[in-house]
């Protein structure tokens, strides 16, 4: 068997490096076959052709799920590559959170508690995977329980009887031949009868224990949809009757208050991919008609659009990935939430062989308008630069 069919992939964001770098380093002391961007990319290298090769060439790819992770785009877009062709995937979790939708129901093996016992977990799995009797497929999980190693096999071996002497009836393979002869038949019909019946008797009890969990969670939403369209308005009716400022000012942070932080977390997620993607046109939907854009004061749209089409003229390739925790403070007193969050940053322009990376910490401010999440004021602040 070719050694590229064993090689491993290591998937994970920026900010889980050290960790990954010491498994992966620990595994290749074994003579495992890791493939680590950091390691494996040579120098003048293209990131994004150098993934791709050792993608297709790799059979299993492990993934370090952590909370920077689950929101990388470039780790999402290994892990779908991955299960879509049919490659081992083997999630490992460094830090508890939001583990993406396509892993859910895999198995993980898990790193953050005792790290040995892990890692002999890790190499369990991989020693299975390097068995030609066992090739498991990307769609089911990486092994039944991850808890303990397999077992060994059992083989029972039975002494002859000596010669000319008679095997006693008693026996273990007496009594099982003599059971087997004589094992009454009739019954197996009657046994087929009940086991038919137990199993339609749970799965109809698993079928309505469901719907009553289905109407309730639908009870419960829609109770708290409706009280929130009844606050809000009420809260129009005030402020239509009166013109006050105070049911104005009441009105914004209702609306606030209605952001909730998985929106947040949403609208981070495809915001970062919006920018990585280095087309302007496809940011102008995150942005309000008027926004505070870092120094300019109340920028339209065709501004912003305008200065990013310069950004990405300069840096034709870009590398957001999210290395902290989204913070929100809601809501603030104009209606809007406060979000910010950490990221690390890599800019390249290949024809003029130059690039820059670093760390940044962004805030925006956002609105609710019409359902929808919008940019109205954006800071940046870089934190750290290197080439």
């Amino acid at each position: 068997m070719p050694d590229e069919i064993h090689k491993v992939f290591f998937s994970y964001s920026r900010s889980d490096a050290d960790f990954v770098l010491k498994v992966a380093k620990a595994l290749r002391k074994e003579g495992r076959h890791i493939w680590v961007d950091q390691l494996d990319i040579p120098k003048g290298g293209r990131w994004d052709e150098e993934v791709e090769k050792a993608l297709k060439a790799s059979r299993c790819l492990l993934v370090a799920l952590s909370p920077a992770s689950s929101q990388s785009q470039n780790v999402l877009d290994e892990v779908s590559y991955a299960l879509d062709e049919k490659k081992v995937v083997i999630p490992i979790l460094l830090q508890s959170g939001n583990i993406p939708f396509r892993l859910k129901r895999l198995q993980y093996i898990d790193f953050t508690g005792d790290f040995d016992d892990a890692y002999q977990q890790l190499i369990a799995t991989l020693n299975a995977l390097s068995s030609p009797l066992a090739v498991p497929r990307a769609d089911q999980p990486v092994q039944p329980s991850l808890d303990s190693p397999p077992k060994a096999a059992i083989s029972v071996k039975h002494d002859k009887p000596e010669s000319g002497k008679p095997v006693d009836a008693n026996t273990p393979i007496e009594r099982g031949i003599s059971a087997q002869r004589h094992f009454p038949m009739k019954i197996i019909p009657a046994v087929i009868v009940v086991c038919v019946v137990a199993i339609g008797y749970a799965l109809f009890a698993n079928m309505k224990s469901r719907q009553e969990e289905a109407e309730a969670s639908i009870r419960t939403h829609s109770q708290a949809a409706v009280d929130s369209l009844t606050t809000l308005m009420e809260t129009n009716k005030q402020v239509m009757a009166t013109g006050s400022a105070t049911g104005l000012e009441t009105h914004k942070q209702v609306m606030a208050a209605l952001i909730t932080d998985s929106q947040v977390n949403d609208f981070v997620g495809r915001y970062l991919a919006a920018q990585n993607s280095a087309n302007a046109t496809q940011l102008l939907p995150f942005y309000a008609d008027r926004v505070d854009y870092y120094n300019q004061k109340s920028a339209d749209k065709d501004f912003i659009l305008k200065d990013r089409q310069n950004f990405y003229r300069r840096w034709t390739e870009v590398d957001n990935r999210l290395v902290s925790t989204i913070d929100v403070q809601q809501p603030q007193g104009d209606g809007t939430v406060q979000v910010s969050y950490t990221m690390q940053y890599r800019v390249t322009n290949p024809a003029r062989a130059d690039s820059k990376s670093g760390v940044a910490r962004e805030e925006l401010q956002l609105r609710l308008t019409n359902g929808d999440l919008t940019i109205v004021a954006q800071r940046e602040k870089v934190l750290s630069t290197e080439k």
